[in-house]
């Protein structure tokens, strides 16, 4: 493994608990209470309809199987505090969702 390798997997590890619990626990409550009603949404409604969030500039990362829901949260969450990190490197550092 080469030194840039080495230190991009320590800047990956290096990300605060926090940070990496409060995404696990969000991305292991979205999860849990998915129960088949996700739907696809238009980006326009976030601004006309009532009751949305947005947590901008918050990157979008998608699973590609629902058990990567944990990691794809993780990713979305270090990349709002500007960690640049894709699914994979999540899954690298967190277990697959069950």
């Amino acid at each position: 493994m080469d030194t840039r390798s080495r230190t991009r997997r320590h800047h990956l590890r290096s990300l605060t608990a926090g940070a990496a619990l409060v995404a696990l626990v969000l991305g292991a409550g979205a999860c849990a209470s998915d129960r088949g009603k996700v739907h696809p949404v238009d980006p326009g409604q976030l601004a006309t309809e009532p009751g949305w969030i947005v947590a901008a500039p918050t990157p979008e990362v998608r699973q590609r199987i629902g058990a990567e829901c944990g990691a794809a949260a993780l990713a979305m969450v270090a990349g709002r505090w500007m960690v640049s990190m894709s699914l994979d490197d999540a899954l690298e550092v967190t277990p697959l969702s069950t």
